[in-house]
């Protein structure tokens, strides 16, 4: 071990010299380069001509020359052929035009050994601009100048690898393979504490940038990412696959609520433009909430305050803690989109089914909206008018029947909200079909109906009407109205998780009554949660249940709708990318009039 001392400040670059192992050269902050002999552990030069810190170092394969650069936009070429390091010069020096940060030798070619004359030493220098410079030692001339690539281009780059089959093929059948390809097994290979901790602030970083980016005073003050979406595909990718990335996320708490907010953000953002094209991204995040909701560390931060406020357009809720935007967010998104987002909808319960043992307590904001989407739920217009969306509403009334369960004595917000829809909550067990006439309003924001079944079902219904009806009975059933059979009903009815729910209505409903008949009148909302505060719920509800967790269980569909999202998005934004010798969309045969 040897340790040398003489530089003032911090030691950039260290590099030994090929032609010896007892030689070493070190740049320092202090502009210096200085040259070491390990046998005497001395300095033996110090090596004086950049204003600037030295960053970047490099020794030529026969250890004849070094090359130095730095901070002061300069390159200088070191002769160190004498056998003293003492006798080391500066030969030459040429100017970069910004901060030179690395710097790689060229190999020297293979015809340099049957050639007479020495070849030439040739460099690349890296700036801090990210320009990259091919050079010619003794030469003020640039060979080659390889400018940066343009924002956004590395993640794309990356995530059309996810799907292409790790450099082989590429192509559609490479797609469906999933897991197995190159690219994934580097995704899961990522294992060092060092590596992992990068890519979670990283993704910190640029996630955040898609709302710093709209929330400064001054226009452009902050330029915005323009690969969000393929952020987000990454993200979920890293999520999905590397365990030992989601631990640490997880025990990072200050970049995982900052991850949350961003995910948050762009599933507000996204679902209420209306966008079709947006759904996915909406799903995509609401899944990579899922994954994290269902990990053990993700309760460490459903309780704390939001670090940052998010620029939310309009008057749409952000709510104190992490637990309160969530089910603002989510709640908000349900009621606002039922029919129009119907397949994320299961995705966005699942997430508030996983948060609510552990939240202790919601705003008055969060837990009036968490209860208005369970009644928009339970609308008999809607609930009545697909066969899968009773499931809808059992895990809406088991989120509500979980936060009483875990946390009665302090979610006063949840309790009064519950009080005030008493009403409607003790009519679900009754709830019948809606005359025919009701029925049949429409649904949709465009006057089409929305049966649950998404845009397949309004296309099928309206090739239906557009004339064709002698195309089969295929496209006939899928434009009929979902029917209710009074089996069907009394299944979903029987598993309505409403015991909680009724046996504290039953506790508090007397007391109300009470409490308003002293007012005569109506009881104030101060009345009423004083006496809610009075009230113990202590042997009236049932000992919680042991918590259970939701998870997303892809499947071949899942699969799918991943590949479409890499071919129909990421490709058609960044076609670049993609090695056209390879990728043929449209390949093209001729063909023989009459043959096969």
């Amino acid at each position: 071990t040897h340790v040398f001392r003489g530089h003032d400040g911090v030691v950039h670059r260290v590099a030994f010299s090929p032609a010896s192992s007892t030689r070493l050269a070190s740049s320092g902050a202090d502009h210096s380069v200085r040259l070491w002999d390990l046998a005497s552990r001395e300095c033996a030069a110090v090596l004086s001509a950049h204003v600037g810190a030295a960053r970047a170092l490099a020794w030529s394969a026969d250890g004849a020359t070094l090359i130095s650069g730095g901070a002061d936009q300069m390159v200088n070429v070191w002769d160190c052929r004498a056998a003293r390091l003492t006798s080391s010069r500066l030969t030459s020096s040429l100017a970069v035009l910004e901060g030179v940060e690395a710097i790689a030798v060229d190999p020297p070619p293979r015809s340099a050994e049957r050639s007479a004359e020495p070849p030439k030493l040739t460099f690349v220098t890296a700036g801090s601009g990210g320009t990259l410079r091919r050079w010619v030692a003794g030469s003020s001339v640039c060979l080659r100048r390889q400018p940066p690539p343009p924002a956004g281009v590395a993640l794309p780059g990356l995530t059309h690898l996810l799907g292409c089959g790790g450099g082989g093929g590429g192509g559609a059948a490479a797609v469906g393979e999933g897991r197995d390809d190159g690219i994934s097994r580097l995704l899961v290979g990522l294992q060092r504490p060092e590596t992992l901790a990068f890519l979670v602030a990283g993704f910190r970083r640029l996630l955040r940038n898609g709302f710093a980016s709209r929330g400064t005073y001054l226009p452009s003050a902050q330029a915005a990412l323009q690969c969000q979406q393929e952020l987000l595909l990454l993200l979920h990718c890293f999520l999905e696959r590397n365990a030992a990335f989601r631990l640490a996320l997880l025990q990072r708490q200050e970049d995982l609520a900052e991850v949350v907010l961003c995910l948050v953000y762009w599933v507000v953002l996204w679902s209420g433009d209306g966008a079709v094209a947006h759904h996915s991204w909406v799903h995509l995040s609401l899944l990579s909430l899922l994954l994290l909701s269902a990990e053990p560390g993700f309760s460490s931060i459903v309780n704390l305050p939001c670090p940052v406020a998010l620029p939310l357009p309009g008057s749409r809720p952000t709510g104190p803690s992490i637990a309160d935007l969530l089910f603002s967010s989510v709640a908000e998104l349900v009621s606002a989109g039922k029919e129009r987002l119907e397949p994320l909808l299961p995705a966005a319960l699942a997430l508030l089914a996983n948060l609510a043992p552990h939240t202790k307590m919601l705003s008055d904001e969060a837990a009036a909206l968490l209860t208005a989407m369970l009644l928009d739920l339970a609308q008999p217009s809607y609930l009545f008018g697909g066969e899968a969306r009773p499931e809808l509403l059992i895990t809406a009334l088991a989120v509500v029947s979980s936060s009483l369960l875990y946390h009665h004595a302090a979610n006063l917000p949840l309790l009064h909200a519950l009080l005030h829809a008493a009403a409607p909550l003790r009519a679900l067990p009754s709830l019948q079909p809606p005359p025919p006439a009701e029925a049949e309003e429409p649904l949709e924001p465009d006057g089409t109906r929305g049966e649950g079944a998404g845009p397949a079902s309004s296309d099928a219904a309206g090739e239906a009407d557009g004339g064709d009806t002698g195309g089969g009975n295929a496209d006939a059933a899928a434009a009929e109205p979902f029917a209710a059979t009074a089996a069907w009903v009394e299944g979903w009815k029987a598993r309505l998780p409403l015991q909680a729910i009724f046996l504290f209505l039953d506790a508090v409903e007397p007391k109300a009554r009470t409490a308003g008949a002293r007012a005569a009148g109506t009881a104030s909302a101060r009345e009423v949660r004083r006496m809610l505060r009075a009230t113990s719920l202590a042997g009236v509800l049932p000992p919680p249940p042991p918590v259970s967790v939701r998870r997303c269980v892809p499947n071949e569909y899942s699969q799918l709708w991943l590949s479409q999202m890499l071919w129909g998005v990421v490709y058609m934004r960044n076609q670049e990318l993609y090695e056209p010798r390879l990728v043929r969309l449209v390949p093209i045969a001729s063909v023989q009039p009459g043959s096969q």
